[in-house]
């Protein structure tokens, strides 16, 4: 009977081991891929920013009274259309950035309720300690799927509130 118990216990441990392990991974190919993301987005927003300067420089110059020459013209409505290509690019990533956060969470999630589900005499046999344990695993892991969806929230009101002054700025140009 204690053999039996001791090789559930072991189990169960493996089995958390595997879990956590697993979250870890997960969480590491988030943050890789939320990274990357994120450098591609600083990437566009720094061409943008090209593309505005340059265009500011031709509409002052229009704004002097000095007529735009054929090519000149021509910068200015290639310029508009990149920064539009630009702008739709950004928001396409950043809706990557949250529906991949979305999907890890919710994917985290269900991949440890099957875990324990599967296991549940497991978990059953677990001595109280084990199985507190257990719960602060859980809960840490909550606690940090919510800071980066909290973080990934405010990073996406910033680039929103950015979007829109930008886009002021453009307009009232």
């Amino acid at each position: 009977f204690v053999l039996q118990r001791d090789r559930k216990e072991e189990e169960a441990r493996q089995s958390i081991l595997g879990l956590d392990e697993r979250i870890s991974m997960i969480s590491q190919q988030m943050n890789q891929q939320r990274d990357e993301t994120h450098g591609e987005i600083t990437e566009l927003q720094r061409q943008r920013d090209e593309c505005v300067a340059q265009r500011q420089v031709l509409q002052d110059k229009m704004r002097r009274g000095a007529f735009l020459t054929q090519e000149e013209e021509q910068s200015v409505v290639e310029l508009e259309d990149r920064l539009d290509a630009l702008d739709m690019e950004i928001e396409y990533k950043g809706q990557s950035i949250r529906e991949l956060q979305t999907s890890l969470k919710d994917r985290d999630d269900d991949d440890m309720i099957d875990a324990l589900l599967q296991n549940d005499e497991c978990v059953s046999s677990m001595t109280r300690d084990e199985a507190q344990a257990l719960l602060r695993q859980c809960v840490q892991r909550v606690l940090v799927l919510m800071q980066v969806n909290q973080k990934a929230d405010s990073e996406q009101r910033k680039l929103s509130v950015e979007a829109q002054e930008r886009e002021q700025a453009v307009q009232e140009l």
